[in-house]
């Protein structure tokens, strides 16, 4: 991890120098857009950021933590200056208040999740006079940080802000917060100072300074939970008489504690009852970059719940050129319990005959699943909180807990309070994404101690780090393996006083059948060591475990003799499956093992992906790699392993262009064998300019998991202008727009006319397409897949990559609703000018959740969240047809269909206008309108009746859409419904006729579109006037028996037309044995290719002579004329021919 973080800090040192040019010259900041603070220097007094080092939080004076108390976005970045990871996060307590008040419930819960059920400042409320700021933040080194550093600390504070608008006055401002903080630091309320005389008293006379553990900065706060009103707002629960001391810490560091934020709470009981069955908890409402694709994994061993994500890429962490990191909170001290024998710590100091308790549940929430959260603002979710507290499911039921059940691994079905407890890495036990588990997405986590007691003024103390990771050359896995690798690293490094042993190994294959393995472990903070040994145990399967004994002797890879570093060297048959580590040390004072100290050793050779091919391209069809072109790659899979088989293989794309690229083979790979994979297909992109395309992937098997890194050439090509250029389609039947075709390879275009054909292919049950050449009466594709986008890669032929997509059924459009449009109001159809940018293509105004062109309403949906699916129900009914509401002056009939059947008068006709012929009447038929009101049945279509649940603005009585039972064109089935209306006593009589006689119900009473809303937008009680017209345009599915034409141009290329004079970059680049160069001549000529020094000389001739047109390669093997090796640098290759000169710069690394 060290040289990420050095990576990230490199970045902001190189912004010092400019920093300070800025401040110098900067002068009368702009206005700022934030309402608090007003400026700079006029700091938020309830709320701190601890930003010291490459991870930054926010917390208020409430305990309200995680989120930007400037605009409530999510408050927790990592890498710092980077993408979010954190929305919220807080403490819960939970447990049984002895309280004599048979009123009260006995059990409570309080903290802070969404709201904070604590109020600032020290307990009670109302409580005596104190500071009128319960929130401090110091900095050690405030007198001698430099300006440029203070600025960034503003840049994280003033987040959202020009940072050009950062003042010298402002940098003076936060400067003098810092000195204010440590000269009021609130000693005597519980903020922490180093007491250098153990006297318990704070003597700034005698050197003691305000601080914690060495801390670079510090932040303390204190709140309490007394208020009545406030406590109950979180989850109905009474106060327990709780108050609440944290305090919040970082430091400046590159290494492992650079990459945390670590927090001490302090709970103090200041009630006059005991409470039995405590437990507290961290939760967190996680949001790593997008909050759509996350995991979550816990690890009980280590006390580390985390977040990392669920894909290889995220578009947060795209935008910084990142990928996404992984996010955890380690507990590293849990509340302390009775336990004789045993030690405890507290106050960074050991208790003896006490233990720390671990966490002993995880609870972990994913968007979608039946575990839902608890219910805030009510007494039921304190019950709910109290079950997940114990590592139940979080029902109301306390009574009849149920476990969590792991989902998947070899325990899934099994009872856990540990769910996902296994390992993201290797793919072993319980993680997300299989078995049972959900698919990426939005995800909370809790982390919970307990049960311990707390009499009247006991303090408890727990100390969680939010820790995280990321490998900025890795992937989103390798964000995994750098979190637990600095979780582990602070969790040793928590207590200075216990020295806990580190060690490391390398596994190196030889030939193809042992592995030769080395260890070292340091037990320098041991004394009277008198044998070490590891013990390596097979995380999966059931190979025989073995141990290896380490020497201190100065002759077994240790050290020099007797320094305490112990070493030892084995050649080890290969292992399938990975081993864990467990390290045992001998010493006077008794045996200590410190389990899975080696978590992950591999000892077999990795498989190798080799013989990269090209398998489709959207570019020059050359089966190359050219620049900016995106190629699909196929590979063989090498096991070089001779005893073991290669039963499982993944392999993880996270490169841009492959949106989740993710390959699994079937099948296994005996030992030493090669497998031809020609159907797992690699996505990757061409660089625009260089030598070669670089890239990394991952591959899982047999549990192993690591990253790979591969480089392959680039050949030169500059395309035509045609290249990406899309062909007019004309649609013989069918719609144009489930065709584009688009110019891949302008030098293959053949001038011919094309036909794209759909059928029904029953065997399968889909709709199949193929493509002919009509001018040369050729078949050339046949049976091919329909695409459900253009975005995604398709056939290419005659050098045009056919993009034959079909939308699923719905409404039209790029975000949803979009083809839902105003195409005219009060009688006038809206003028071009008129159209929103999302109703363009629709010709109108688009009024999905959007006001209409003259602002006086909007179309929504009833019921539920007001979404557009709440229109959709029956939508494969609709597409694709499209549809009309038309206000007019007759307007007609409605019926209450699905309530008393009672008839209404309504202002409006529904139309089904056809198939995209939105200009041609002599297809609309009108339809039967079914509607609905939250107010009840009324003779008149309820305007205003009730309230939206999207925009919360009155909407109308819902519509529903429904098919006539003649659907010829033009009104006789609803001339019929209306006459049946007419003889039911028309407005406010019931319809008691048939239904089947009137409308199409398709065996029952579905509709094409239903639940439609019109909302008043400003309130004014007036619908639509008549003469408006709203649209609803459908997605246009392909059917069988649909013809698209396509006419493509000639090639402007003249196929025996040799390139131009050009020299490509050699490859490889740079390159230490031989490298290549290749040359292009337009015509025959006379050529030298030379090799030249920085200084300017001749090194090598490549090529002295005349030479064919077309292409041309060469070879430079890194020696001189005279054969001699040359050394390592810079060389330049420069050739001469047709009377022209050009060079390349070329990279020999010895």
């Amino acid at each position: 991890m060290k040289r990420n973080a050095a990576l990230l800090f490199a970045a902001f040192g190189l912004l010092f120098p400019a920093l300070i040019t800025i401040l110098s010259a900067r002068e009368n900041p702009r206005e700022r857009a934030f309402p608090y603070p007003q400026s700079p220097g006029q700091f938020n007094e309830r709320a701190a950021l601890l930003n010291i080092n490459n991870i930054s939080l926010w917390i208020r004076d409430t305990g309200l933590s995680a989120v930007n108390p400037n605009d409530w976005s999510p408050g927790v970045k990592y890498p710092r200056g980077s993408a979010t990871v954190v929305y919220q996060d807080g403490i819960i307590w939970g447990g049984l208040v002895q309280d004599p008040d048979t009123a009260l419930p006995k059990l409570r819960v309080g903290g802070q999740t969404y709201y904070a059920g604590t109020v600032a400042g020290p307990y009670p409320f109302p409580r005596p006079p104190f500071p009128h700021r319960n929130i401090y933040r110091i900095r050690r080194d405030y007198l001698t940080v430099s300006d440029a550093e203070l600025y960034l600390d503003l840049a994280g504070l003033l987040e959202g802000w020009d940072f050009y608008t950062i003042t010298q006055k402002d940098i003076d401002s936060l400067r003098a917060r810092y000195q204010r903080d440590w000269n009021e630091w609130p000693v005597q309320s519980g903020a922490p100072f180093y007491d250098l005389n153990q006297n318990g008293v704070y003597e700034p006379e005698q050197g003691e300074t305000p601080g914690l553990a060495n801390a670079d900065q510090v932040i303390w706060f204190v709140c309490n939970d007394s208020d009545p009103g406030v406590a109950a707002s979180l989850y109905g629960s009474p106060p327990i008489g709780l108050e609440l001391q944290g305090t919040l810490w970082g430091y400046k560091s590159e290494g492992a504690l650079g990459q945390a934020a670590f927090k001490r709470y302090r709970l103090i009981n200041k009630s006059n009852f005991a409470i039995d069955s405590m437990f507290i908890a961290q939760w967190s409402d996680v949001d790593l970059g997008s909050y759509y694709n996350d995991f979550l994994g816990c690890d009980s061993l280590l006390n580390l719940g985390y977040c990392y994500n669920g894909k290889p890429l995220d578009d947060e962490y795209q935008a910084f050129g990142l990928p996404p990191a992984a996010i955890g909170y380690l507990l590293l001290q849990g509340p302390e319990v009775p336990s004789p024998g045993d030690t405890a710590s507290f106050n960074f100091r050991k208790i003896l005959d006490y233990e720390n308790l671990p966490m002993t549940s995880f609870w972990a929430k994913a968007t979608g699943s039946v575990i839902g959260d608890p219910t805030l603002s009510d007494y039921a979710g304190t019950l709910e909180w109290y079950n997940l507290l114990n590592g139940c499911l979080p029902t109301a039921d306390t009574a009849n807990p149920i476990l969590y059940t792991h989902g998947a691994g070899p325990h899934a079905g099994r009872p856990t309070k540990f769910p996902l407890n296994g390992d993201p890495l290797s793919g072993i036990g319980d993680i997300e994404g299989e078995g049972v588990n959900l698919s990426p997405g939005d995800r909370r986590l809790a982390m919970c101690s307990g049960p311990f007691t707390m009499p009247p003024g006991e303090m408890q103390e727990i100390v969680i780090a939010l820790v995280g990771g990321i490998d900025p050359q890795g992937d989103y896995l390798s964000s995994v393996a750098e979190l637990q690798n600095n979780a582990r690293e602070i969790k040793r490094r928590f207590d200075s006083g216990l020295f806990i042993p580190g060690a490391v190994h390398s596994a190196i294959p030889i030939g193809g059948r042992v592995t030769e393995l080395r260890v070292q472990a340091d037990l320098g903070g041991l004394s009277g060591v008198t044998g070490c040994e590891v013990e390596f145990i097979p995380r999966v399967g059931e190979e025989s475990p073995f141990t290896l004994t380490l020497f201190d002797d100065g002759a077994h890879n240790d050290g020099a003799p007797g320094d305490n570093l112990w070493g030892n060297t084995a050649q080890v048959p290969n292992k399938k499956y990975p081993c864990q580590g467990d390290l045992r040390v001998a010493a006077p004072q008794g045996a200590q093992t410190l389990a899975g100290i080696l978590p992950h050793v591999r000892l077999r050779p990795a498989p190798q992906l080799r013989n990269w091919r090209v398998a489709w391209e959207n570019g020059r069809q050359d089966g190359l790699i050219n620049p900016n072109e995106k190629v699909h790659l196929v590979f063989d899979i090498y096991n070089p392993d001779s005893l073991n088989a290669l039963d499982s293989l993944e392999v993880i794309n996270p490169e841009g262009a492959a949106n989740f690229n993710f390959l699994k083979y079937a099948g296994a790979i005996p030992p030493g064998a090669v497998n031809q994979i020609n159907r797992m297909e690699f996505e990757l992109l061409g660089p625009a300019q260089g030598d070669s395309l670089r890239f990394r992937f991952r591959v899982r098997s047999d549990f192993h998991s690591e990253v790979h890194y591969a480089a392959l050439p680039l050949r030169m090509w500059r395309p035509h202008e045609l290249w990406r250029d899309t062909l007019e389609v004309a649609a013989l039947s069918g719609f144009p727009g489930n065709l584009l075709p688009v110019v891949a390879d302008p030098e293959r275009l053949t001038g011919h006319e094309y036909l794209v054909e759909f059928e029904e292919d029953s065997a399968a049950g889909a709709v199949r397409w193929r493509l002919s050449d009509l001018t040369a009466g050729a078949l050339l594709l046949a049976n091919q897949e329909i695409g459900s986008s253009a975005k995604l890669d398709y056939p290419v032929a005659d050098g045009i990559e056919w993009k034959v997509s079909s939308p699923l059924p719905g409404i039209a459009g790029k975000a949803p609703g979009d083809g839902i449009v105003e195409v005219a109001y009060a009688g006038s159809p809206l003028s071009e000018a008129q159209w929103d940018d999302q109703g363009k293509p629709f010709r109108g105004n688009t009024v999905w959740h959007n006001i209409n062109s003259t602002r006086e309403y909007y179309v929504s949906a009833g019921g539920g969240s007001g979404n557009i699916n709440r229109l959709l129900n029956y939508i494969y009914l609709a597409a694709p047809r499209d549809f009309e509401i038309r206000f007019s002056e007759a307007g007609g009939f409605a019926v209450y269909g699905f309530e008393n059947s009672m008839i209404c008068s309504a202002p409006f006709e529904l139309w089904d206008i056809g198939i995209a012929t939105p200009g041609d009447p002599s297809d609309d038929a009108r339809m039967i309108p079914f509607v609905f009101s939250q107010a009840g049945p009324q003779a008149q279509w309820g305007w205003a009746t009730g309230a939206d649940p999207a925009r919360h603005f009155p909407a109308s009585d819902w519509i529903y859409c429904f098919d006539p039972a003649d659907s010829s064109p033009g009104s006789a089935s609803y001339d019929l419904f209306a006459q049946r209306c007419s003889q039911f006593g028309g407005p406010g009589g019931v319809y008691n006729g048939p239904w089947g006689e009137v409308i199409n119900g398709y065996g029952g009473l579905a509709y094409p579109l239903g639940r439609v809303t019109i909302c008043d937008y400003p309130p004014n009680g007036a619908p639509p006037p008549p003469g408006t017209v709203i649209r609803f345009v459908t997605t246009k599915p392909a059917r069988p028996g649909d013809r698209l034409k396509v006419l493509a141009p000639k090639t402007p290329f003249d196929p025996n037309a040799p390139l131009g004079f050009e020299l490509d970059q050699n490859y490889p680049n740079p390159f230490n044995g031989e490298t290549r160069i290749r040359f292009y001549l337009s015509k025959a000529a006379e050529v030298r290719l030379d090799i030249f020094n920085l200084l300017g000389q001749r090194v090598r001739t490549l090529v002295n002579g005349r030479m064919d047109p077309g292409e041309n390669l060469a070879a430079w093997d890194g020696r001189s004329e005279a054969g001699r090796r040359v050394s390592s640098g810079i060389y330049f290759c420069r050739l001469q021919g047709e009377g022209r000169a050009t060079a390349r710069k070329l990279v020999l690394v010895r």
